[in-house]
């Protein structure tokens, strides 16, 4: 089982602060879109654990089940993933279909 105390390196750095305040996170929970905070230095993991959804018990199992991703309006592109890494982007949109 992936504990959250073993995704230390998913948090933010210093020179990811720039590509995350340009970008705008979002994550797929309980049938709604969650959008983060504009203009933040924070990773996804960071956003998670600060709202109280992820936590060392449900880590793995938040990462595996809700899809999360960002869009960079500078250059009007939509990524989405879940788990620790990238996915399908096909199992994305069909998800996202179903949503809208």
């Amino acid at each position: 089982m992936i504990k959250k105390s073993n995704l230390i390196f998913l948090n933010s750095k210093p020179e990811d602060n720039s590509f995350h305040r340009a970008r705008i996170m979002f994550c797929m929970r309980n049938g709604r879109i969650e959008v983060g905070p504009k203009n933040t230095s924070e990773s996804h993991i960071e956003w998670f654990e600060r709202e109280g959804w992820l936590n060392d018990d449900n880590a793995e199992q938040f990462l595996t089940a809700n899809i999360r991703g960002f869009y960079l309006p500078n250059e009007n592109k939509l990524y989405c993933y879940r788990s620790i890494g990238f996915f399908s982007m096909i199992e994305c949109f069909r998800k996202f279909q179903i949503k809208f």
